[in-house]
């Protein structure tokens, strides 16, 4: 493939993901009072992440976060925006770093490498949403926590209740996808 075709493979795949997050990003299952919610966001960026490498999944996570904070977010000063929706989605891009062990491990057909593999990305991209939201929590929004209560260990708690949900049903999906569409996070194909 000519290095045009495949920058501009890149891209494309690159944007249909990013494309495909936000639609997902408003198919809510739960919704929080004071923000967050639960759902399946977190999925094309972690595909894309174990397809093609943290730098392109970073980059699919930053541009969901922007046009979600332009299609509806709540901006309240340049650092806030960076947390809540670049660092947030952008950081999840981090599962990629198990992109070429998965890869290899679908290649030799090790089930229990991949269940591994695309366990520890889902982990680690949801981790770093999730950290990036307790981080905003305690900067931007300490004043809501309730009187008597730590402001860390409120946006911890507050945070963790959208957050597992969302990255157990991230891994549960990139899972299944990698079982039953190997050849999905292989570029080459």
């Amino acid at each position: 493939m000519s290095q045009a075709k495949s920058s501009t493979r890149l891209l494309t795949e690159t944007a249909i993901m990013a494309a495909l997050s936000l639609v997902l990003s408003y198919i809510v299952i739960f919704r929080m009072p004071q923000g967050g919610s639960v759902s399946l966001v977190l999925v094309p960026l972690i595909f894309l992440s174990l397809r093609r490498g943290p730098i392109w999944g970073c980059t699919a996570g930053a541009i969901c976060g922007i046009v979600q904070l332009m299609f509806g977010g709540y901006f309240l000063n340049p650092l806030q925006v960076l947390f809540d929706y670049v660092f947030c989605f952008g950081t999840v891009g981090f599962a990629g770093f198990f992109a070429k062990p998965l890869q290899n491990a679908l290649t030799e057909k090790k089930q229990g490498q991949v269940f591994g593999y695309t366990l520890a990305a889902s982990f680690l991209g949801a981790f770093m949403a999730y950290l990036n939201n307790v981080i905003s929590g305690i900067v931007f929004y300490g004043e809501y926590t309730p009187k008597g209560q730590s402001v860390f260990a409120y946006s911890t708690i507050y945070n963790a209740t959208y957050m597992i949900p969302e990255a157990i049903a991230a891994m549960i999906i990139v899972w299944l996808l990698a079982v039953r569409a190997p050849k999905l996070f292989k570029p080459e194909n």
